[in-house]
């Protein structure tokens, strides 16, 4: 294990485990603290306990878990030395995309052994442990803001903490991974759906994520096998049986992706993350860093009937009200103008595609 991927995680995880004992009753007051006080969960653990937590005990949240990790943290850094109990916690941690240990992960995300990986990439590992599925940034490219920012403070951890010249720092960019290979049995819109259901778990607190990624959960859904079977028929037979990838350069980045909901009950019937989740990982249905574009024209156009907005010459709007985009008018927000003007188009549309005054709530 090259040093540099050991200094990396310990400027993410925690910078002074050589130098402290077992547990840190501070950080473990101040983490009960701030979750309590509701600026996010944390968990105040050493490295030690993390590894007690990884290979002794589970994740379940309990104050018997927590009392028997606190006592076995104690014993184990009595009797066992700060190079193996950081092995064994590099060794068992989770990193997503299904890979336990570091060695697991460096080959997940970059297709190399651990010793391969330069320190930029060492570092995206080590950020991986914070937030394993939520800073895969192949899976939630919305979410890479968030992890660049982690990475940056690993880094400079690394620079704090004598590891690494700032110079070298300087030099560095953000690894960015591989693409993921998913398991042949998540083919289809399947992979689609587990995911979905699995961030959702994760994301709203109901199980964490390594706990989840060990199995053993039978997990029931709002999907209707027969909604989801003709989504995705209507999704071929509308839409990719028209394209033309070798005609048409253009087509080949057209990506589709949606959800049925009842409208009754709210819950998802059936959901199309793309067109196979081992041919391209990333889910349409639930990704964030794509703008809606056209799919707000009917919010925008049932705002403006239901507060009986009128056009510039005072007509009030209906459904067959006509607008062909010909006036170059300035969208006006909150704050005023905003200096952007739809361009003009040569057809005419419904109103579905403007209001007189843009809403000024979402």
């Amino acid at each position: 294990m090259p040093k540099r991927i050991q200094h990396a995680v310990l400027a993410a995880e925690d910078r002074d485990f050589y130098s402290e004992s077992a547990i840190n009753p501070e950080a473990m007051v101040r983490a009960a603290w701030n979750t309590a006080t509701g600026k996010g969960k944390q968990s105040g653990s050493t490295i030690t306990q993390q590894y007690v937590k990884n290979y002794y005990l589970d994740q379940e949240q309990t104050v018997t878990r927590k009392a028997k990790e606190f006592f076995i943290a104690i014993k184990l850094d009595r009797e066992v030395s700060k190079d193996k109990i950081l092995e064994g916690y590099l060794n068992t941690s989770y990193f997503g995309r299904n890979a336990y240990g570091i060695q697991a992960a460096a080959q997940a995300y970059y297709g190399k052994d651990i010793g391969e990986l330069d320190t930029a990439q060492g570092a995206y590992l080590a950020t991986l442990l914070n937030a394993p599925s939520a800073y895969d940034i192949v899976a939630h490219p919305q979410n890479k803001g968030r992890a660049t920012a982690r990475w940056h403070y690993v880094l400079d951890g690394m620079v704090k903490k004598g590891w690494l010249t700032r110079a070298d720092r300087q030099k560095m960019t953000f690894p960015a991974p591989s693409e993921a290979r998913a398991p042949s049995g998540m083919s289809g819109q399947r992979g689609y759906l587990v995911e979905a259901v699995e961030d959702y778990l994760t994301s709203n607190g109901i199980i964490d994520e390594q706990t989840l990624a060990r199995g053993g959960y039978r997990i029931t859904t709002t999907i209707d096998k027969k909604k989801q079977d003709a989504f995705a028929e209507a999704v071929r037979d509308r839409l990719m049986s028209k394209l033309s990838t070798e005609d048409r350069k253009v087509d080949r980045y057209v990506r589709a992706g949606g959800a049925s909901i009842d409208p009754k009950t709210g819950k998802v019937v059936a959901l199309y993350g793309g067109i196979d989740y081992t041919k391209q990982f990333v889910n349409n249905a639930t990704r964030r860093d794509y703008q809606v574009g056209s799919t707000f024209k009917p919010f925008v156009f049932t705002s403006a009937v239901r507060y009986g907005s009128t056009t510039q010459d005072g007509q009030t709007i209906t459904p067959d009200t006509l607008y062909n985009g010909d006036n170059k008018r300035e969208v006006v927000g909150p704050e005023g103008p905003t200096g952007y003007a739809p361009p003009t188009r040569t057809t005419s549309t419904t109103a579905t595609s403007t209001s007189p005054r843009p809403p000024t709530t979402p």
